[in-house]
């Protein structure tokens, strides 16, 4: 089996949920990231749209999340 590694850079978008979905720890929370161009005509920086993103840990990954 291949697995793929994803990773995610941003801000916290607010608390830590950790449950338990069939005796397993799960962790639920929400990542906000925002882009940074760099604009060669204006010779500035300028911010992308905010994209939010869903993510539940599980297992391990999700009892160091808490």
């Amino acid at each position: 089996m291949n697995e793929t590694f994803v990773t995610l850079s941003g801000w916290l978008g607010g608390d830590v949920v950790l449950r338990e979905a069939g005796g397993v720890p799960v962790a639920h929370f929400r990542v906000a990231s925002t882009p940074r161009r760099y604009q060669r005509k204006t010779d500035s920086w300028e911010d992308g749209d905010t994209q939010w993103y869903a993510v539940n840990a599980w297992r391990a990954l999700a009892q160091n999340c808490d």
